[in-house]
C-alpha cells in the first residue's frame, strides 16, 4: 500500500511539471483621461504621489545597480551610461523650464522633474528605471512635456509579475506641445488574477534619442492584492495547495490499511 501511494505520488509529480503556455500580461494607456484611466483601475486603489519637490537641482539620475534613488513608493535608477549624443545624462531639475533643462520647449512647466535623456547612435538599452517599492502597483500615471515630439522616440518596457515584458509606447505631438498627463494600467483580467508591475523601463527607440521632461509622478496599487501586499493566489497555487493535502490524505489512509492488514496476517 505504501509502494501504491508512492506510484500516486510519483504521477501527480510527473503532472504538476509538465510544461504550460502563460498569455504575456497585457496594459491599457491613457492620455488626459482621468475618468478612463480610474474606471480601468478599479475603486479602491491606493494612491502614492511623487512631486520631486525634494530634488536637487542638477543632480544626476544614478545608476540602478549601484543604489537608486528612492522616492514615494519607488526607485529611480540610470540605464546604460545615461547620455544622449548631445543631451547630456538624466538629472533632476527644480523648474524644468530653467538653465540647463527644457529651454527649447516654451510650455515646459516651471515644476520641478526629471529631465530624462533617453537613445542615441543606437543605444536602444539607455535611458532610465522605475521600479515600485511594493508588490502591489497596478498602475501608474505622469505628466510630462517634450515626449515624442515629431515622432516616436522613446518608449517604455514594462515588466510583469508574471514574468512577461511588453512595449508600451506613449502619443507622437509635434514640437512645442503643451504637457499632458499618460496613465498606464495591466487589463482587467490581469488585475483580476492578481498581477502587478515589477518594473518600467523608459528607452530611446532605436537610432533616436529625446529628452523628456516629467513630473507628477503616480503609482496605483492593483485593488485586487491585500493591504499585506501579496497577490492573491493563482489557481496554480491553489491546486497545488489541495493536491498536496489529498496526497497526504492517501498516503495516511494506505499506511492505516496496510497496518491493518498486517494484522490480520499474523
Amino acid at each position: 500500500m505504501i509502494v501504491r501511494a508512492f506510484s500516486v505520488l510519483t504521477a501527480a509529480l510527473a503532472i504538476l511539471i509538465l510544461p504550460h503556455t502563460t498569455n504575456a500580461a497585457t496594459f491599457l494607456t491613457f492620455v488626459d483621461n482621468p475618468s478612463g484611466f480610474s474606471a480601468a483601475i478599479g475603486s479602491g486603489s491606493i494612491v502614492l504621489t511623487e512631486d520631486f519637490s525634494t530634488a536637487v537641482n542638477g543632480n544626476f539620475i544614478p545608476d540602478q545597480g549601484a543604489s537608486p534613488d528612492v522616492w514615494n513608493g519607488f526607485t529611480v535608477g540610470m540605464i546604460g551610461d545615461g547620455s544622449g549624443p548631445s543631451y547630456g545624462k538624466s538629472k533632476y531639475c527644480s523648474n524644468l523650464q530653467g538653465a540647463g533643462c527644457i529651454t527649447w520647449n516654451s510650455n515646459a512647466p516651471a515644476v520641478p522633474g526629471i529631465y530624462g535623456s533617453f537613445g542615441g547612435f543606437g543605444l536602444v538599452n539607455n535611458g532610465i528605471s522605475i521600479k515600485p517599492t511594493a508588490n502591489n502597483v497596478g498602475g501608474f500615471s505622469f505628466d510630462f512635456t517634450d515626449w515624442n515630439d515629431s515622432g516616436q522616440r522613446s518608449q517604455f518596457q514594462v515588466l510583469a509579475s508574471d514574468g512577461t515584458s511588453t512595449t508600451v509606447t506613449g502619443p507622437v505631438n509635434p514640437a512645442n506641445y503643451p504637457p499632458q498627463t499618460f496613465g498606464v494600467t495591466l487589463s482587467p483580467a490581469d488585475l483580476a488574477a492578481g498581477r502587478y508591475i515589477t518594473e518600467i523601463q523608459w528607452l530611446g527607440t532605436p537610432s533616436n534619442a529625446e529628452v523628456v521632461g516629467f513630473y507628477n509622478f503616480k503609482t496605483f496599487t492593483n485593488p485586487v492584492i491585500s493591504d499585506s501586499f501579496k497577490p492573491v493566489p493563482s489557481l496554480s497555487t491553489l491546486m497545488l495547495a489541495l493536491l498536496s493535502i489529498s496526497l497526504l490524505v492517501a498516503m495516511a489512509w494506505s499506511f492505516h490499511r496496510g497496518a491493518r492488514g498486517g494484522r490480520k496476517s499474523t
